[in-house]
């Protein structure tokens, strides 16, 4: 069969037609082809040092689903999937996406991006700066207040860094460098000065130290200091020279003119008859603190050599002043018109004989009538004296004479140049030694020779010695309480007849406040100088 042929006329009209039939094909094509979809990148938010928060929007998927979208990044700019990326889900429309382990300080460049079957589809590029993870900044002032074993020093902390300073304090130690894992203060928080106090220092030791401050981010440490503790010093004391002295009394002091590296506790002086007195002898004790003291020395022996030197004791231990030496005076006497001898002791301002009067004569050379009987001593009306139960072999030189209140009083029973001593004398003996809850013990001879068990308190460390002679009563006549009281006139008259005594006790360190007592009552004296 022959091929079919077209008219020319038809293979005409064909050709003319051909570029509209093309065209509409290639139309044709178009409307069933597809694009990449169509995003925006937001800007980046919720920037820390590590991480931020970037969005992007799809406003077109390009005629095919988007299988995946996200955020790309890098250090360099214009990043793609190729890049490290944050998957941020699929389809059209807002997301975010927070991207994480991102260095500190670091610029970043972004890009959404959007996936379908016909290619990837990119974003505008967007940058981001991480912020710095700052550890404090802090400064170490210089170490003040130092002692053997503690001192103090102050830090700054002039900024708190990338988060809040949670603690701060001073690093302190032997070896350089020192850091939070060994010895340190905590001294509260945040920004500003503080001030730490260390203790439990070696003495003479150098140390290091730094300030501390600490935040989430970490500890930084202020510039290293050193110091060296001082010294273990005990305190600098002086002697003075001694004054006042008398037979066996005598003044002296001195003056702690540093109390070393702690607090003087004890000060005074020591004195003994060997070179080099210490506390563990005959010692004062006149207060605490520095400066100047005064100290009073009792219960020396008349005509001998002593030594003495101050001392101040502090926690380190005990420091003394130059030795000094004086002599007391010797032993001054005095006698009786009768010859009777007697010795003496100065006390405070007053010298006093150290015994009982045994005189029976008044200083003009007039007799005193010796009473023996009961009755007439009751009824005496003028000086009389007598002996402790009329026995004056046994009682004579142990406790000396009894006399009633005439002779007492009359102005002339003790030796020229000295008297029976006024109310007001024994008040100047007993404020001396230290008031009436005292003094009594100072005064009394020691042990039970003469005085009956326990004779509480007595230590004669004045030299007073005095002895319990007794009494003679007025009702009655008798003697009583030898060797249980030691009584003593006064020559001051007292109210409605009466005179005043003083009176001590076997039992009691005190001595008795002013007694009354009748005239015809009897009792022993002692004498005080003029």
């Amino acid at each position: 069969m022959k091929p079919r042929t077209f008219p020319l006329a038809i293979r005409f009209i064909g050709l003319l037609l051909l570029p509209f039939i093309l065209i509409n094909c290639k139309k044709s094509d178009n409307s069933t082809s597809s694009t990449v979809p169509s995003v925006t990148t937001q800007t980046p938010v919720a920037i820390t040092d590590s991480s931020a928060t970037v969005g992007g929007f799809i406003s077109s998927d390009g005629g095919l689903v988007v299988i995946e979208r996200g955020i790309c990044y890098g250090k360099n700019q214009t990043p793609s999937i190729a890049d490290q990326t944050m998957k941020g889900g699929t389809g059209t429309g807002s997301y975010t996406c927070v991207i994480t382990h991102l260095d500190q300080g670091t610029t970043y460049y972004a890009r959404a991006y959007a996936l379908n079957s016909g290619g990837t589809g990119y974003g505008n590029q967007v940058s981001f700066t991480t912020s710095l993870r700052l550890v404090p900044v802090v400064t170490t002032d210089s170490v003040r207040n130092i002692t053997p074993t503690g001192a103090k020093c102050s830090g700054n902390v002039t900024s708190e860094g990338s988060s809040s300073v949670t603690s701060r304090g001073i690093c302190w130690g032997t070896s350089h460098s020192p850091g939070i894992a060994g010895t340190h203060t905590l001294d509260g928080s945040g920004s500003g000065i503080f001030t730490g106090t260390f203790s439990g220092l070696t003495p003479s030791t150098v140390y290091y130290v730094r300030a501390f401050a600490t935040n989430i981010i970490g500890t930084s440490y202020g510039t290293e200091l050193t110091f060296t503790t001082a010294a273990v010093q005990s305190p600098l004391v002086t002697t003075d020279s001694v004054s006042n002295i008398g037979h066996t009394t005598a003044m002296c002091g001195g003056n702690v003119t540093s109390e070393g590296t702690s607090s003087v506790t004890s000060r005074g002086v020591c004195w003994g008859t060997a070179h080099n007195p210490a506390i563990t002898g005959n010692h004062t004790v006149d207060g605490s603190g520095s400066g100047v003291f005064t100290s009073s020395i009792s219960g020396l022996s008349s005509g001998t050599l002593y030594y003495v030197r101050a001392y101040a004791t502090n926690t380190v231990g005990t420091s003394y002043g130059a030795e000094v030496s004086f002599t007391t005076m010797g032993p001054e006497t005095v006698t009786d018109i009768d010859g009777n001898v007697y010795h003496t002791i100065t006390l405070s301002t007053q010298v006093w004989i150290v015994e009982n009067l045994k005189t029976t004569r008044l200083n003009d050379g007039t007799s005193i009538p010796l009473v023996t009987d009961g009755n007439v001593w009751m009824g005496q009306t003028g000086p009389g004296y007598c002996w402790y139960d009329n026995n004056q072999g046994a009682y004579e030189d142990t406790y000396g004479a009894i006399y009633n209140f005439y002779a007492a009083a009359s102005g002339i029973l003790a030796p020229v140049g000295w008297h029976i001593p006024t109310d007001a004398d024994w008040t100047v003996l007993t404020d001396y030694l230290g008031g009436l809850p005292v003094a009594g013990g100072k005064m009394k001879e020691a042990g039970t020779a003469h005085w009956m068990y326990p004779n509480t308190g007595a230590d004669n460390s004045s030299g007073f010695t005095a002895l319990p002679g007794g009494y003679r009563s007025s009702a009655s006549g008798a003697f009583h309480n030898l060797q249980i009281d030691g009584y003593y006139w006064t020559s001051t008259s007292a109210a409605s007849g009466y005179a005043y005594l003083r009176w001590l006790c076997y039992n009691t360190a005190a001595i008795v406040s002013r007694s009354n007592a009748l005239p015809n009552d009897g009792f022993p004296v002692r004498c005080v100088k003029d």
